[in-house]
């Protein structure tokens, strides 16, 4: 039966490899910081590669339907159906 570690021996662990403990408002506000200090990218960025994605996804689902196709055709003739 694997033994448990105690919580206490967590914590002290986390404190000595210089891991903090923050609280939930501490860390929204570091969180917040972190996103004002983001370089997001323009709404024209943003677009183009949002229409890239979606054309990416559109070929892989075109290239993964004909694969699907073709070994359904295939599997029916092994299979006799």
């Amino acid at each position: 039966m694997a033994r448990s570690t105690p919580r206490g021996s967590i914590l002290r662990d986390q404190r000595a490899a210089g891991i903090r403990r923050l609280g939930p408002i501490q860390f929204f506000v570091e969180v917040w910081m972190e996103l004002r200090r983001a370089e997001w990218p323009t709404r024209r960025e943003a677009i183009r590669l949002t229409g890239i994605v979606i054309a990416l996804a559109g070929v892989i689902a075109l290239a993964l339907g004909f694969i699907d196709f073709v070994f359904n055709i295939l599997g029916r003739s092994f299979l006799g159906g």
